[in-house]
C-alpha cells in the first residue's frame, strides 16, 4: 500500500487520491487518507470504513485468509463522510447510531476503507440525514444477523446517493 504524507495529500486533488487508491490491488482493502480541502461545490467522498469484527488476532487472521479467497469475512463497518464516521450497534436505550472520529473505533481493528462515491448532499444535509437515521435505527433493534452495521451502511449509502457497500 502506497502511503502519502499529509503534505502531499493537501496538494493532491481528490481525483488523484482516488486514482492512486483504485490502482492498488483489488484483493486488499487500502488504508488511506482523503484530502479534506475539497471546495464547497465539489461532492464529498463517502467511505466505507471496514474493521475486523473484534480485536482478537484469530479474527484478524481469519479475515486476512478469507477475504482474498471468498470476498467475505467477519467485519464491522462504518460510513465516513465530512470527517465523521457513523456506525450502528446495540444500545439498550435510544439510538444505535454513533458518530465517531474516523477509523478510530476502539472495539474493532481497523482494516481499511472502500470508496463508495461522492455525495451531492452538503454537510448540513448529510447531518440532517444522519439525525433522521438515528431516529429510525434504535439500539435495541440491533441483531447481529438481521439488522446490523452492514444493513445500516447499505441504507446510509443509499440515502447519501452513493454505491452500496459489498454484500458480505
Amino acid at each position: 500500500v502506497m502511503c502519502a504524507s499529509k503534505t502531499s495529500l493537501d496538494r493532491a486533488s481528490t481525483e488523484e487520491i482516488e486514482q492512486r487508491l483504485l490502482s492498488q490491488s483489488c484483493c486488499t482493502l487500502p488504508t488511506h487518507e482523503v484530502a479534506w480541502n475539497v471546495g464547497v461545490s465539489e461532492p464529498e467522498v463517502v467511505l466505507l470504513n471496514v474493521y475486523d469484527l473484534t480485536r482478537l488476532r484469530c479474527v484478524e487472521a481469519y479475515n486476512r485468509l478469507v477475504l482474498p479467497l471468498a470476498g467475505s469475512g467477519a467485519f464491522h463497518v462504518g460510513i465516513e463522510v465530512f470527517r465523521n464516521e457513523y456506525q450502528f450497534g446495540f444500545r439498550s436505550e435510544g439510538t444505535g447510531v454513533t458518530k465517531n472520529k474516523p477509523r478510530e473505533d476502539s472495539g474493532h481493528h481497523f482494516r481499511g476503507s472502500i470508496i463508495l462515491g461522492r455525495t451531492k448532499l452538503g454537510k448540513e444535509e448529510v447531518e440532517a440525514t444522519l439525525r433522521e437515521l438515528a431516529k429510525e435505527w434504535r439500539g435495541h433493534h440491533y441483531d447481529v444477523v438481521r439488522l446490523n452495521c452492514c444493513d445500516f451502511a447499505h441504507v446510509t449509502a443509499q440515502r447519501l446517493g452513493v454505491k452500496p457497500p459489498p454484500d458480505w
